[in-house]
């Protein structure tokens, strides 16, 4: 239906139609709808994060978010970060291992050197 008859179909104006996420904001997409680890449940991501935080930066981090707020793998980067900052390092082996446990173990290369043997020439 052309709702103006004088006009032809390429001189009229679109009709402008409110779609998208202004209309419909609950289609936005959220990671933590679709199943995608945010870098607050990843330990590794907090390791990085507390890292790299000045010793006032890391007091605050500790005071602004305090453990009732925290992602268990905030409160496993937080524990192992502030037990090495205090000499603590008989938890290191366990760091590793839940580190491991929770986001896979790095790549390790093996070297191998075949020798054959002459008699078999």
């Amino acid at each position: 239906m052309n709702p103006n008859p004088e006009l032809t179909t390429k001189e009229q104006k679109p009709i402008k139609k409110k779609v998208g996420f202004a209309l419909y904001p609950e289609n936005r997409y959220d990671p933590a709808k679709h199943g995608e680890r945010l870098p607050r449940h990843s330990i590794s991501a907090c390791y990085k994060k507390l890292l790299g935080f000045t010793v006032q930066e890391f007091k605050e981090w500790e005071k602004n978010y305090p453990a009732t707020q925290r992602t268990m793998a905030e409160e496993i980067a937080y524990k192992r970060v502030y037990d090495a900052r205090n000499h603590k390092t008989q938890q290191l082996a366990n760091t590793v291992e839940i580190t491991d446990r929770t986001e896979g173990k790095a790549k390790q290369y093996v070297e191998q050197e075949i020798k054959t043997n002459a008699l078999a020439e």
